[in-house]
């Protein structure tokens, strides 16, 4: 779920932060982007989807029911963010696991391109 600019799992704790069209770690690192209710890795590939989602999800599952709203955890404080990547084209849908990307995702300071690590490929709905 969205809380303002926080991405929060389904036990209430912040996971990750949006800004702008931007998704970034705990840490700061940026991770994929975020646009119309649309995760995105950073292989703009679709790593799941909000209910109120706008944005081109390719070849939408039906939704199972919502679960209550947790009790939501306090804001940590926002790490300095990093720069972005270059955002490329649209491909269909990821093979990690949304909330595995989010609990997992780190980027190296020298690596260039992101491995989520411990993310297993999932074919089922990935939402949050």
């Amino acid at each position: 779920m969205l809380d303002e600019y926080c991405v929060r799992n389904l036990s209430g704790d912040t996971v990750a932060w949006v800004f702008g069209v931007s998704l970034f770690s705990l840490t700061g690192e940026h991770i994929g982007w975020y646009e119309d209710g649309v995760f995105y890795d950073t292989d703009n590939r679709v790593l799941g989807f909000l209910p109120d989602a706008r944005g081109l999800v390719p070849d939408m599952p039906p939704l199972a029911h919502e679960p209550p709203l947790p009790a939501m955890s306090k804001r940590p404080c926002v790490p300095t963010l990093r720069g972005r990547s270059v955002r490329p084209p649209r491909q269909g849908w990821s093979s990690h696991c949304l909330a595995s990307y989010l609990q997992f995702a780190s980027r190296p300071v020298s690596a260039g391109r992101f491995i989520p690590r411990l993310v297993a490929p999932v074919r089922t709905l990935n939402r949050l």
